[in-house]
């Protein structure tokens, strides 16, 4: 990689949910991560394609041609970024899809957040320190993105942030080495495939592309969490063609590391070399074709609270 300026420059955020989100919804169950698509999605209903004309079902709006929730111009609410990302219930990319069964990206709807600060990230291979709570990646080497919350839909039950609002991130309490802010993310009563938390590696507000990572190992980060969490890699081969991947049948298989809980900080690099694709075998993983890249937490209808600090690709 070339040493270049790295900084993380302001984008909508409120745009980049939107398009994460509805840039890999599924329909219906069939997003959860080990499903079998396939029922059929009728045009215009919520996290199926938009009608031609662009429009979909009252109470939706249409957004990179897949119905999601309209927004409630809420604002944030809280503090120490334990605020939002996505939307309310469903999720972006395909992991799972918030709210409604799967997982991934965000769920839409929700404040728009138009970022204002701009920082400089440091290293070329920096994904992300979480020092700037603007909710956005990095923008470094191709990349740039925001970070989304989705959950599945077990009544009553939460997580922290909120989808639908905006991703500053939270204080540290007491920081760690030199690092003041982290990604925070909690929750309780989840029963079905649980939730993620994530970010785009290549969404700019307006259009969403794959990002080479081939020139990597994989990535590295510290975190610490009460619950098993996988890292889960969202590449093209497994997101549904309407959606913008490549995938036409049995899809949302992602590849991904399961990784154990810890109460203490720790650094974790996860080689791709290591990373086993959901519920099938023989695949290839397709480093050079990444859309996201989440931290998922199992729907164990326990409380769960997992700490993501300083991500970046590794060689």
């Amino acid at each position: 990689m070339t040493s270049t300026t790295v900084c993380k420059t302001p984008f909508n955020l409120g745009m980049v949910t939107l398009i994460v989100i509805s840039a890999f919804m599924g329909c219906g169950e069939s997003n959860k991560p080990n499903d079998k698509p396939g029922d059929a999605c009728t045009l215009g209903s919520e996290r199926c394609s938009c009608l031609p004309a662009g429009d979909c079902m009252p109470g939706l709006v249409c957004a990179s041609m897949i119905c999601v929730q309209q927004p409630n111009n809420g604002g944030l609410s809280g503090t120490g970024g334990t605020q939002g990302s996505p939307a309310n219930s469903t999720g972006g990319m395909p992991s799972s899809s918030g709210g409604s069964g799967g997982g991934s990206p965000a769920a839409a709807g929700g404040a728009s957040v138009t970022p204002t600060a701009t920082s400089a990230c440091g290293q070329p291979r920096l994904i992300d320190d979480m020092e700037v709570g603007d909710g956005g990646i990095c923008v470094a080497e191709g990349r740039k993105g925001g970070w989304y919350v989705a959950k599945d839909e077990t009544p009553s039950a939460t997580i922290t942030p909120m989808p639908g609002l905006g991703f500053p991130f939270t204080v540290i309490p007491g920081g760690r080495a030199n690092s003041k802010r982290a990604v925070r993310f909690s929750g309780t009563g989840l029963k079905d495939w649980g939730a993620v938390v994530g970010f785009g590696l290549n969404h700019d507000g307006v259009v969403r592309s794959t990002y080479n990572a081939s020139g990597f190992n994989g990535v590295k980060f510290f975190y610490k969490s009460s619950s098993a969490v996988r890292i889960n890699f969202l590449t093209a081969d497994q997101v549904p063609v309407v959606q913008g991947g490549k995938c036409a049948t049995a899809c949302y298989k992602w590849w991904g590391v399961d990784l154990p809980s810890t109460f203490d900080w720790i650094e974790q690099t996860v080689l791709f070399s290591k990373a086993v694709q959901q519920g099938i075998s023989g695949g290839v993983f397709h480093t050079n074709e990444l859309f996201n890249i989440e931290f998922q937490v199992p729907g164990t209808g326990q409380a769960f609270e997992l700490w993501v600090d300083d991500i970046s690709f590794a060689f």
